[in-house]
């Protein structure tokens, strides 16, 4: 796992940009930091060394004139040595990333579609005219964020955005229609960030840029797929196991120990069971909390499963009235604004993981995208499209009806000067007739639309600030296949959704989890953004700030109005609103301080290599 940095093209190549750059990520990889230059590029690498530690240096260099970064974990690593010892190619050591440049030796291009993993990598090949190919896994779980500079022909990228500004050292230019869609959808959600000229990733995609020519993004597809569900719901479950088995015992397999997060709910609570077959002596498990009595608190179900499983169970337990200090370390890594209380949450339970010695984290995301878990996801079957406003407003933070109040004019005029995400997601679900193919596009428009940069976005780089793999069994190419093979039956049925899942954990997991209703990982800010807190005060006092009144999105008098009436008569959607007007000033005054230091030298050692000493593969 590393954090990944690079620049092909025509304009020159600063030393001291790349440092700054690698400076930069060095929380997500804190063991060595090196970059590698040639005639017109640049390829970088900040390492946390999980897999083959004694070696796996990087860039990895081959004699044939491939370089590699590479940040992320190959799991089937093993196998494609293996293949590629029988054919000739030598290995000094058994890290999983130094299989990637003869398998691109092999296969070119077309290598990718064999990891089996979560992976962004870039490769610069130079055995005839230079190209640069950057790819992301089937599932974007690894960020890469990348700047195209037309008069310069010049094509930048690196795993974070700020260490993209510093390698570019152009100012991050906001887009005020990505605002609106951070509004409206919770997070931007798509390939097209929050900033001008800065793209991201998405899902099994493949970036290719040859000097002289225009950069080309095109889709691949893996050869890592799942066998067809069976028909019978039990059945299916045990298949869904088997499979979920498989991924859990080569995701224990690792250099370092692996624990395990545990909310206490069904998704956590299944991957607990199935990792402690695989742990040795003892299974971690982890679980974030809060201190005094608030709503939702899970650590009872969380308590209970780690009894049942016998792990040796963590509370990371949070003190709201720290939350303010948390709040603005937190928004320094979390790259494009994200709404969602709970990144605080996931901030703080990353860290409490990594003081505890750890370096991989399993985790339970996905389930809900993938197998219909949300409630929400019943509203296919019904018919009509009166209900389509009301399922945007459980999609975005606060309603729609909130929106257009606190919003100033001039701000919608400027967000609606072309259609916007969520006009598009509207067009996308009335298209679709009630049932099965309305169900799949509403699934659709979460796995792909808006789960890879709502949600892995933001637990890729909260992770990452300390140091953290997170592993994601229900991501992995696999379990994701068998999902869109199910029929609606083993989704949602008889109102009751994620049924193929329920079914696998039957008999593993205790009754008291299996029968408990839906619980979402949330931080109950209704209840703490209340007159007599410090998140109160913090909120308040941000949302009285010049530099808020100044960017002239939110009508603030209105804004501080909700404010006032949050104090007393405390409302979820207000509450939602304040949150997400609050996190997005936090994070543009971040931005601030981030083009105000672009040009600045900065401080520390960076190792550069001609060669990773140890990491070539040699046929």
């Amino acid at each position: 796992m590393c954090r990944i940095f690079g620049q092909f093209g025509d304009a020159p190549i600063e030393d001291m940009h790349l440092h700054a750059a690698a400076l930069s990520m060095k929380h997500g990889g804190p063991d060595r930091q090196n970059y590698n230059t040639g005639e017109k590029w640049a390829l970088g690498n900040d390492r946390l060394a999980i897999q083959g530690i004694a070696g796996g240096d990087q860039p990895f260099t081959n004699v044939d004139g491939i370089c590699v970064v590479f940040n992320g974990e190959i799991y089937n690593h093993n196998a494609l040595r293996s293949e590629l010892r029988q054919r000739g190619f030598k290995f000094t050591d058994t890290c999983d990333g130094n299989v990637i440049a003869p398998l691109y030796q092999l296969y070119g291009p077309d290598f990718v579609k064999y990891l089996d993993g979560m992976y962004a990598i870039a490769i610069v090949d130079t055995r005839k005219e230079p190209v640069l190919h950057a790819f992301s896994d089937p599932a974007a779980m690894k960020s890469v964020y990348y700047h195209w500079n037309e008069r310069t022909k010049t094509l930048s990228f690196a795993s974070e955005v700020e260490a993209l500004a510093l390698l570019t050292q152009e100012p991050l230019a906001i887009e005020p229609r990505k605002v609106y869609d951070y509004l409206s959808l919770r997070a931007v959600c798509g390939e097209e960030t929050i900033f001008r000229n800065i793209s991201t990733l998405g899902p099994s995609r493949h970036l290719q840029y040859e000097l002289g020519k225009e950069p080309r993004v095109a889709t691949y597809q893996t050869a890592i797929i799942s066998f067809p569900p069976d028909e019978d719901l039990p059945t299916a479950g045990l298949q869904l196991r088997q499979l979920l088995n498989a991924e859990v015992r080569q995701m224990m397999a690792s250099d370092v120990p692996a624990c395990v997060v545990t909310s206490g709910g069904l998704d956590s609570t299944f991957l607990s069971a199935l990792a402690k077959q695989y742990a040795g002596k003892e299974l971690h498990s982890f679980h974030v909390c809060y201190k005094g009595n608030w709503p939702h608190d899970e650590r009872r179900y969380a308590s209970e499963a780690a009894q049942q499983f016998g792990t040796v169970h963590h509370e990371v337990e949070l003190d709201p009235d720290t939350f303010p200090d948390l709040i603005l370390r937190m928004t320094g890594h979390i790259g494009q604004p994200n709404t969602a209380p709970h990144s605080l949450s996931t901030y703080c339970l990353f860290q409490g993981i990594h003081e505890a010695g750890f370096r991989v984290a399993i985790t339970g995301e996905g389930a809900d995208e993938f197998f219909a878990g949300y409630e929400r996801f019943g509203a296919a079957l019904a018919p009509g499209n009166e209900w389509i406003e009301g399922y945007l407003d459980k999609f975005g933070p606060f309603p729609a009806k909130l929106r257009g109040d606190v919003l100033t004019p001039d701000f919608h005029r400027v967000a609606h000067v072309q259609q916007t995400r969520v006009e598009e997601f509207i067009d996308k679900i009335t298209r679709a007739e009630a049932g099965a193919e309305r169900l799949n596009a509403l699934q659709a428009l979460d796995q792909w639309e808006r789960f890879p940069y709502y949600i892995l976005r933001r637990a890729d780089h909260l992770s990452m600030a300390h140091a953290i793999e997170m592993r994601v069994p229900f991501c992995q190419p696999r379990i994701m296949d068998f999902a869109r093979q199910l029929p609606v039956s083993h989704r949602l049925s008889d109102g009751k959704s994620k049924r193929v899942v329920y079914e696998a954990a039957r008999g593993l997991i205790p009754d008291s989890v299996m029968t408990r209703k839906k619980q979402p990982f949330t931080l109950p800010i209704t209840a703490m953004i209340t007159e007599g807190t410090r998140l109160f005060d913090f909120v308040t006092d941000t949302l009285q700030s010049g530099s808020f009144h100044q960017r002239g999105y939110f009508d603030v008098d209105k804004v501080l109005g909700y404010c006032r009436q949050q104090g007393t008569a405390p409302r979820d959607d207000v509450a939602n609103m304040l949150w997400s007007a609050m996190a997005l000033e936090l994070w543009q005054q971040r931005v601030d301080k981030i083009n105000l230091t672009l040009g600045l030298r900065s401080k520390g050692a960076v190792v550069r290599v001609e060669r990773a000493p140890g990491s070539d593969c040699v046929p």
